[in-house]
């Protein structure tokens, strides 16, 4: 990369060339050298669209979600930043793109421009937060949550610091309190059930809840993450991980920060509005999602 672009300020730089280190939150991380190409995308019409001088990094050591060897490729960037790929694109792509996750492990396609648009008028949404601490992540406003349609009654002040909107993170990490007001609750819906019994010791994994599930149990509750002006609702599927004979809450813990990660996002549109500076999502059934 020539010091004279733009971006080079955003790398560690010397007369050989620049490196670049990016972390995240989901401990994922990518290292190597950073580098300027032409790029050549196929548009919506099937029509290649040459980006010229697209700043990129050429990761020599990648950690994806599973550890280093586990075929990673690389890091799509679509955060904040003046380097990341949806900045970069900018005005090309309208200033917007959004995701689809399927439920089960198939393609996912990210969509820019008119396209990110979500068909049909249950779209909800909600702005993204402005301050220091989201200079470069996307957060929200997280007011309350409720179980089963019951609201917590979190006390003001809990979500602070926001919610993290996290495609890269695998499952959603709440605050403290807020995550023990969440087990209090459902520990308090199971115990209904006298054949769900709570796992404990070696037997659940550790850092989650976890429960035993009788053959023929299916009553789980959904989860609602009251946002500033929107209400984001998790079916039971994305809030548990099933198991042969026990499921445990998609969830954990974090001393400070609130995460909505990929797991609880599936069979949802997610649409980033970079220049509005709003999120907006509408559930859809993502497996029936095409690249055109």
């Amino acid at each position: 990369m020539p010091l004279k672009n733009k971006l080079a300020k955003t790398f560690t730089c010397t007369v050989f060339g620049c490196a670049y280190f990016v972390g995240y939150y989901s401990g994922q991380l990518s290292a190597g050298i950073a580098s300027v190409e032409d790029f050549t995308f196929q548009t919506a019409a099937r029509v290649p669209y040459r980006v010229p001088g697209m700043v990129f990094g050429c990761g020599t050591f990648n950690k994806g979600p599973f550890g280093v060897k586990n075929g990673v490729s690389g890091i799509l960037g679509m955060d904040k930043q003046p380097v990341s790929f949806a900045r970069q694109l900018g005005g090309l792509i309208r200033e917007q793109f959004s995701y689809c996750l399927t439920e089960k492990v198939s393609a996912s396609y990210v969509k820019f421009g008119e396209e990110a648009r979500i068909r049909g008028r249950n779209a909800q949404s909600t702005p993204f937060l402005k301050h220091n601490q989201y200079s470069v992540h996307y957060g929200v406003n997280l007011v309350d949550i409720s179980i089963g349609g019951q609201k917590l009654g979190l006390t003001q002040g809990t979500f602070s610091g926001g919610c993290v909107i996290d495609s890269g993170g695998s499952i959603s990490l709440l605050e403290a309190n807020a995550y023990s007001a969440v087990q209090d609750s459902l520990e308090k819906y199971f115990s209904k059930f006298k054949n769900v019994r709570r796992l404990l010791g070696d037997g659940a994994p550790s850092g989650f809840l976890c429960y035993t599930q009788p053959r023929d149990f299916r009553r789980f509750p959904n989860l609602t993450f009251h946002f500033l002006g929107a209400d984001f609702r998790v079916p039971s599927e994305n809030l548990f991980l099933f198991r042969r004979n026990f499921f445990c809450l998609a969830m954990i813990a974090s001393k400070n920060l609130t995460l909505l990660g990929a797991y609880q996002q599936r069979n949802v549109r997610i649409v980033y509005d970079l220049k509005d500076e709003m999120l907006s999502f509408a559930p859809e059934d993502c497996s029936r999602d095409t690249a055109a």
